[in-house]
């Protein structure tokens, strides 16, 4: 089965289960078009965990998009990348990192591939304290990527700390779940998600070596920590 197809079952599964709204879905031609975009116009990273498989999974994601995105940890930004060109619905996306060569690298990447670049904000921000920036329930999208210490450990608080602000029925991401390094982080994060007054769903995808951690937010208010 090629990664195609592996996307499709995917994303079909996420819609039937209620993870992920029914507008979500794989267009292969829609995806191939948008690849030879970021092909032509040169997009720079000196590397990434992002594999073609899950370039395809985050472009489908991004179709079911209809409000606010942060990425946290967004890098050279070639993860938002996917979920903003999947995406017809004039989304504002945030990209925060405490690293600020990434951070200009990331601006000038999205500003060479777009003429217009107005709902997209590339911010040298800590992700924990730019939190309060934003208004309650005005995310919909909350995709967490941030390293520390060459660990994963700050996950837990990142969703303490941005839970309030993401909408009833948003998705938080989380990137590399299935590298063993990062169990034990994660083994604290999933007590967070899984807490179904405040998560309604949740699915590990194994898609690469690095899967993505999916949680649907539904559920009670929360106060954070």
């Amino acid at each position: 089965m090629n990664s195609n197809d592996i996307v499709l079952g995917v994303t079909n599964n996420l819609v039937s289960n209620g993870i992920t709204n029914k507008d979500m879905l794989f267009d292969y031609n829609s995806f191939l078009k948008h690849k030879k975009m970021v092909a032509n116009s040169a997009w720079e990273v000196p590397s990434t965990t992002i594999t073609p498989i899950m370039e395809r999974l985050l472009f489908s994601i991004g179709q079911g998009i209809q409000g606010n995105v942060v990425c946290l940890g967004s890098y050279y930004g070639y993860a938002m990348l996917w979920l903003v060109l999947g995406n017809n619905n004039n989304a504002e996306y945030y990209g925060l990192d405490i690293d600020s060569l990434a951070c200009k690298y990331a601006e000038n990447n999205f500003k060479r591939l777009f003429k217009q670049t107005d709902n997209i904000h590339i911010e040298c921000r800590n992700a924990v304290n730019y939190v309060e920036e934003f208004e309650d329930k005005s995310i919909n999208i909350l995709f967490i990527d941030v390293d520390s210490n060459g660990s994963k450990a700050l996950y837990s608080l990142l969703i303490d700390k941005w839970y309030k602000k993401l909408k009833n029925g948003a998705l938080i991401l989380a990137h590399d779940p299935c590298i063993d390094k990062f169990a034990e982080d994660f083994n604290k994060y999933y007590k967070f998600t899984g807490d179904r007054r405040h998560f309604s769903k949740e699915i590990i995808l194994p898609i690469d070596e690095c899967g993505i951690h999916i949680a649907r937010v539904e559920g009670d208010e929360y106060e954070s920590n």
